[in-house]
Formats: structure tokens, C-alpha cells, sequence
């Protein structure tokens, strides 16, 4: 049995989330036709947007050593492209990492927009949107987690939400809207995600674990 049905027969087993998107979104770990062109679409999206937003108007500006920290959205799809190919107990940390990253990225445009009305166009919206989607889908098929698997997936966002607020490396657009919000934003959204991972570690440890690493 391949890695990828055994995440999702794991999944339908452990999780206790039985609505159609939970259906919808374990087909991201059992269909290879849907999750490697997914993978391919989130890695060309994430490069792409980094050489043609983020390299001209802020990178090229910056230090080499902060360039990881500036665009968050491109590194969230990057990180969402590799959990979808490391599917298994091995890519939990990514795939933790990746599922924050996507969803507070998400929430993040929607707030810029209320803001910043020029933002809002069709290729932006169904890009976040997709991450959005993407993170929570994620979340919901991560499976059972062990402690340093949590610490592990929960430390990228928290070093580079850090990092933004203390350097000049958060996102161009972001920065157009009132810092206190944005920081606000952050805080609720990582505080529902890191509760959401409590619990999973919760229900694991009260779980024999769904998968061992081959």
C-alpha cells in the first residue's frame, strides 16, 4: 500500500471531522494526479511571485540573510508543495509549518484588502483563497502529532512573524496597513491554530500513532 492511501485511510480513521470537505481534502494525500500537479502549481505559483512581486520591490532591497522572511506567501505555497509530496510521519513538521503559514497568509489578504482596495484583483484573490483552503485541508489530515512535531511545525511562523515585526522584512502590501491590526490578525489566527494543534496532541496522545516512518 503506497504512503499516500495510507495517509488517507489514517486520516479517515483518526480525525473526528466527518464533513465533506474532510473528504474533499484527504484526496490530497491518496490521488497522485491531484496532488503532484497541486504540488507543481503551488512551487511554480511560490517562485513565481517572488521573482516578479517580492524580488523588484522589496528582495533585491534587502539583505541576502532576511530574504527567507520576506515573502510569506510564496514561502507558504513552497511549504505547502513539499508537505503534498511528504505525505508521511516523516513531513509532519512541514506539513504543520505549512498548513500555519498557508492560513495566516489567507486571513492576512483579506484584512489587506479591507484596507487596500488596489490589491483585489482575481489572480491575488483565488491565490490567497487557495492557500487558505489549502492550510486548513492540511490541518485536517496532519493525522496524529507528537510533541517535537508540534514545536517543530509551530516555530517557522512564530520566528518569522517575529522577524516581520522587528526588521524590515514583512511584505510590501502589508505594511500599508495599520501595524496594530496586523499584529492583531496574527495573534488571533495563530492562537486558534496553535489551540487546534493542542488539541490534536491531545487526541494523540490518547491514540496509538496512524503511521510509522518507513
Amino acid at each position: 500500500m503506497s504512503t499516500s492511501r495510507d495517509q488517507m485511510i489514517a486520516t479517515r480513521k483518526y480525525s473526528p471531522y466527518k464533513s465533506p470537505f474532510t473528504r474533499t481534502a484527504s484526496v490530497l494525500f491518496s490521488n497522485p494526479r491531484i496532488r503532484f500537479p497541486l504540488a507543481g502549481l503551488n512551487f511554480a505559483g511560490g517562485v513565481l511571485v517572488i521573482y516578479t512581486n517580492f524580488w523588484p520591490r522589496q528582495m533585491e532591497q534587502s539583505s541576502a540573510l532576511f530574504w527567507i522572511f520576506i515573502p510569506d506567501c510564496a514561502v507558504a505555497a513552497i511549504l505547502t508543495a513539499t508537505a503534498l509530496l511528504w505525505p508521511d510521519q516523516r513531513g509532519k513538521v512541514v506539513q504543520l509549518m505549512a498548513s500555519i503559514t498557508c492560513v495566516q497568509n489567507g486571513v492576512s489578504y483579506f484584512v489587506l484588502i479591507c484596507y487596500r482596495s488596489e490589491f483585489l484583483t482575481p489572480t491575488a484573490l483565488v491565490a490567497h483563497l487557495g492557500l487558505l483552503l489549502e492550510g486548513l485541508a492540511l490541518m485536517i489530515c496532519i493525522g496524529a502529532l507528537e510533541l517535537s512535531q508540534a514545536l517543530g511545525g509551530i516555530s517557522w511562523p512564530a520566528i518569522n512573524n517575529m522577524i516581520d515585526l522587528t526588521t524590515d522584512t514583512m511584505a510590501y502590501s502589508l505594511v500599508l496597513v495599520p501595524q496594530s491590526i496586523v499584529i492583531v490578525t496574527w495573534v488571533v489566527t495563530d492562537l486558534c491554530l496553535i489551540i487546534w494543534t493542542i488539541e490534536i496532541l491531545l487526541r494523540s496522545s490518547k491514540s496509538k500513532p496512524i503511521l510509522t516512518a518507513s
